[in-house]
């Protein structure tokens, strides 16, 4: 079983170009995993302190806005503090996670939004500091979804 480890972590490296020096490409996706869980649920709970165990307070979050026709630019800080106790409840909201590339010390993760009145993509860059991984950046696009035809 750990020649078939080595075998997958070996292919990932291929595939990434990356060398993965003292990683372990199994433990650090699995923690890539955990940072989402963190981030799905400050959105699910409206939690500040759960959105700052997944994202950094020195990042940043850029994307742009349809309604004002310009870039939204806030500081992890600022975006953090969006997070204001509000759950987001509503079972016709639903957001998936896939992590596309985890290295030894930067993750790349895209979550597809599907709501009722927005459909957009975030793609997130994660960095590993201080052996801790932590999203540094979003960036994000999206728009209201056409309205039905009325008949």
């Amino acid at each position: 079983m750990k020649s078939l480890y080595s075998a997958v972590c070996a292919l990932l490296l291929v595939q990434s170009n990356v060398a993965m020096a003292g990683g372990n490409c199994a433990e650090d996706r699995e923690a890539v995993t955990e940072v989402m869980q963190h981030f799905l649920e400050a959105y699910e709970t409206g939690n500040p302190e759960t959105m700052a165990k997944a994202f950094h307070a020195d990042g940043l979050m850029i994307g742009y806005a349809p309604a004002q026709a310009a870039l939204d630019k806030v500081s992890g800080a600022d975006f953090i503090k969006r997070f204001d106790g509000v759950a987001e409840v509503d079972p016709l909201r639903k957001r998936s996670v896939q992590i596309l590339d985890v290295t030894e010390s930067s993750a790349a993760v895209k979550v597809t939004l599907d709501y009722p009145t927005w459909k957009g993509v975030d793609y997130l860059a994660l960095s590993k500091i201080d052996g801790k991984w932590i999203i540094v950046s979003k960036s994000w696009s999206g728009k209201a979804p056409p309205k039905a035809a009325k008949q």
